[in-house]
């Protein structure tokens, strides 16, 4: 055996700094939950300098087009080419086994009281940040504009919740939770929520993003995979094309004052929460008897026996094979917040 190594489960675990760093940084003993975050920070930071690279002088940060081009370049450097190298490692069934159309109709539907719940909490928080009278800080990647014709609207789908939704899925519903797997589901609902609302990099929007992240979790846990996470976030952005006209939103990028804010809109939001708390509470009651039904039979059976050996128990490590990665990825990431709070944008 060499000097330099020591064997843990079958697993050769370095002694000394430089093969430690290796194995936490380059090449890993095993790829951990705590490392997919470290490449996730890389690739975000990769990804918002390209985006800086390839601004277009012709176009503001908050143009349509602009927004347009960037969000897909950021979604393929930030999550689709993390998954690729984390999964480089660890092979695995990251998208999940298609459970039938029904449960994805059902994500579908629970698109809407999403959406009014999503809508509810951001004017509040939007509503408090006025009252307070603190500068406003805009996310990294947004747009303003005032013609919402159906052009604008279908960019926005696509790319705005389409293509940057399908990215964070595959990564953080994908590969970060196949390393999740065997955990407490309210732990897992919290380490893939945190980073979805991290990565959206909206300060006033975090605690709705919040909520979007752990409903996802519910939706990965419950059907199985993440196409369910993709149809919810089409049907949430389709329901707020439909619905913004009588449950208005407090627009940020336009309001400056408290006095601006037409106070009326409590009366429609408010309920409009608890209607959308009550849906999503029946949706997932109807998700939690699938999911008993489905992965009960003869056929989830074999799907489980496949999914043993796609995705095996991996061996416990020690604490340093993942610690540093972790605290040096979420390092990163509040490293580019502070830059966002100090108004470095793109």
């Amino acid at each position: 055996m060499a000097a330099n190594t020591t064997t843990t489960n079958n697993k050769k675990v370095p002694n000394g700094l430089l093969p430690i760093l290796k194995a936490n940084f380059v090449s890993p003993i095993q790829t951990s939950w705590s490392y997919t975050i470290f490449v996730m920070s890389l690739g975000i930071v990769l990804g918002l300098t390209f985006c800086k690279l390839l601004q277009f002088d012709n176009y503001s940060r908050s143009s349509i087009i602009s927004f347009a081009f960037m969000m897909p370049i950021f979604t393929v450097f930030s999550f689709l080419l993390p998954s690729l190298i984390v999964e480089r490692q660890y092979n695995a069934d990251v998208v999940g086994e298609f459970t039938g159309i029904g449960p994805l109709m059902m994500a579908f539907i629970s698109g809407v009281p999403l959406s009014f719940v999503f809508t509810v909490i951001h004017n509040i928080c939007s509503y408090y940040h006025l009252w307070r009278g603190d500068i406003t800080i805009f996310p990294i990647f947004f747009y303003y504009c005032e013609d919402g014709n159906y052009i604008v609207l279908a960019i926005e789908l696509i790319a705005g919740t389409i293509i940057p939704v399908a990215g964070i899925a595959l990564f953080l519903y994908g590969v970060l939770w196949k390393h999740l797997t065997g955990k407490n589901f309210i732990l897992i609902a919290l380490l893939t929520a945190i980073p979805f609302a991290l990565v959206q990099f909206n300060p006033i929007d975090f605690i709705s993003y919040l909520f979007v992240g752990a409903w996802y979790a519910v939706l990965r846990d419950r059907i199985g995979n993440i196409w369910g996470i993709i149809f919810c976030a089409i049907g949430t952005k389709l329901t707020y094309f439909i619905t913004s006209s009588f449950i208005q939103d407090i627009n940020i990028y336009s309001t400056s004052t408290l006095s601006d804010v037409d106070t009326t809109f409590l009366y429609s939001t408010i309920p409009a929460f608890f209607f959308g708390i009550i849906l999503l509470l029946l949706v997932r009651r109807y998700l939690n008897i699938f999911k008993d039904q489905y992965f009960s039979s003869t056929m989830a059976d074999n799907i489980d026996e496949r999914n043993k050996e796609l995705n095996p128990i991996l061996p416990s490590i020690p604490w340093f094979t993942y610690i540093p990665v972790l605290i040096t990825g979420l390092a990163i990431l509040a490293t580019v917040w502070f830059l966002l709070f100090k108004g470095a944008f793109l």
